[in-house]
């Protein structure tokens, strides 16, 4: 039997007995509920999770050693980042001072009663400098404080890996080798992009960012705090509000962003047009390709900059932090790396090791996993108790989509649903892995607004955001596995029985 299709208890890694999981089970609404609401005890029931929004247990360890070893007060917060560099850049822009005593990685340490405490905490989270476990498992080891270190497959040699992962995405993207740069994880790719587009475009007097569609939180977040102003335009769908910003504020726009498709909604806007549009003013678009994936897409005539989270489907494994950022070899602009290294922090070895490995068979597994997408779609038109089906393909713009993938059989393998019947009853009842991250290779589901934007949810002007925005709040957002098709739907079918 399937472990993934055995009832799964809340708190445990996803992937399975993997301190390196990036996701974590939450199994039951009630409980996605008191993790959000961060409940008494619920802290001792999930202990990792996304590593963004949950400190894992190995940087918790080294909080706890640094802060003795060094004396340091309880009443001083201690935050690990991914590099000295990266604590460096981060302190100018809050005026905090770096503790230097441990140069393996970053550390920050202020007073908890600094006024600007959670702005600090969001910036690190947005800008993803986040300590890799394995670097934490590393210096834990190396200190004695654990004894073992967890087996798993890898490629031997830094290099090798690297070249490995840079020659993988170069000939997806068909781009040459030396357009592809590593980050340490997916967010500090977008973020290291945005600064570093932010800079050269005000230059040029260009300080407007122009988002199309609803995309990923922290994307969002990025662009809404650090621009100078961000116009959003959340329907992808609506051509005529995209064709007459861009025609309004072509000559001020210093870039646009997009996923394709976006997250959760999986709709792709036409890129054709903003194309068309972004010629006409010089606006370069960045496209975020983690959903679509570099198997799927053919991005070479829309998109001056790709971004992709390697955590995502280029891994599988659901235990590595990665991101790329690739430079269209046909884009008109000319960018390149030089100035990008300010925010950009690298891989950490030992994950550079991980992911080559796991890499490899990346389009073996995309392929298999878009002929999965295509049959669960299949059955979910089937079944009543289902409301709508978002997927690649959905009307609103799957011409759009199309017009950006490779082949016919190139189907991103993201589902979202939602349902005409109670939706705590149904999450609750599906028999297979529930918790945050997508681009799994098994299936995996999320409650996406009760995780991603919860603060929404539970507030009056939230919920009128969402509705604007066209963001159902009950909306189950499905990431196809590998599993045998057969046994995914089965799945579902006993679930489906039970809530109806």
């Amino acid at each position: 039997m399937n472990p993934y299709f055995e009832p799964i208890p809340c708190g445990a890694t996803l992937p399975l007995n993997n301190p390196h999981a990036v996701s974590v089970s939450i199994p039951t609404m009630q409980q996605i509920i008191a993790y959000e609401e961060n409940q008494p005890g619920i802290d001792q029931i999930i202990r990792s999770g996304y590593p963004r929004f949950v400190v894992h247990p190995y940087v918790k360890q080294i909080i706890a050693y640094v802060r003795y070893e060094y004396i340091i007060p309880d009443d001083y917060e201690i935050m690990l980042l991914s590099s000295e560099e990266a604590a460096r850049m981060v302190a100018i822009n809050f005026e905090v001072e770096v503790f230097t005593r441990e140069p393996e990685f970053g550390i920050i340490t202020v007073s908890k009663n600094y006024s600007q405490l959670t702005k600090l905490k969001e910036f690190i989270r947005h800008c993803g400098y986040l300590v890799s476990s394995r670097c934490a498992e590393d210096y834990l080891y190396c200190k004695a404080i654990i004894t073992q270190k967890f087996e798993e497959e890898r490629i031997l040699k830094h290099r090798h890996a690297e070249i490995t992962i840079k020659q993988t995405l170069a000939a997806l993207y068909q781009q040459p080798y030396e357009n592809i740069e590593l980050a340490v994880t997916g967010m500090n790719a977008v973020f290291s992009t945005f600064m570093y587009l932010k800079h050269l475009r005000a230059a040029e007097g260009k300080t407007i960012f122009l988002q199309l569609g609803w995309l990923y939180t922290d994307t969002i977040q990025i662009l809404s705090k650090f621009s100078t102003q961000v116009i959003v335009i959340n329907h992808v769908a609506d051509e005529a509000l995209i064709q007459y910003t861009l025609e309004t504020y072509g000559k001020q726009i210093a870039a646009v962003f997009t996923e394709v498709p976006t997250n959760p909604l999986v709709q792709t806007v036409n890129l054709g047009l903003v194309r068309q549009l972004c010629n006409r003013f010089e606006i370069p678009i960045v496209v975020d390709s983690s959903v679509g994936t570099a198997v799927n897409l053919n991005l070479q005539p829309f998109a001056d900059i790709i971004v992709e989270s390697l955590t995502k489907f280029a891994s599988g494994g659901a235990d590595v932090l990665a991101g790329a950022i690739i430079f269209n070899k046909n884009s008109t602009f000319g960018f390149s790396a030089e100035g990008l290294h300010k925010w950009l922090d690298p891989l950490y070895g030992a994950d550079m090791c991980r992911l080559g490995f796991e890499i490899k068979n990346y389009e073996e597994r995309v392929q298999k996993i878009a002929a999965n997408t295509v049959k669960l779609v299949q059955y979910f038109e089937t079944k009543p108790i289902i409301k709508k089906i978002y997927w690649c393909l959905s009307a609103e713009s799957a011409q759009n989509y199309k017009q950006s993938s490779k082949n016919s059989e190139a189907i991103c393998g993201l589902i979202s649903l939602t349902f005409n019947a109670p939706f705590a009853k149904i999450y609750d009842a599906v028999n297979l892995p529930k918790g945050p991250s997508l681009g799994t290779n098994f299936t995996l589901l999320m409650p996406y607004v009760y995780l991603a934007h919860y603060e929404y949810i539970t507030d009056k002007t939230g919920q009128e955001i969402l509705a604007k925005a066209g963001i159902p709040a009950e909306l189950l957002r499905i990431s196809v596995g590998l599993e045998p098709i057969d046994e995914i739907i089965a799945q579902f079918e006993t679930a489906f029985n039970f809530s109806e």
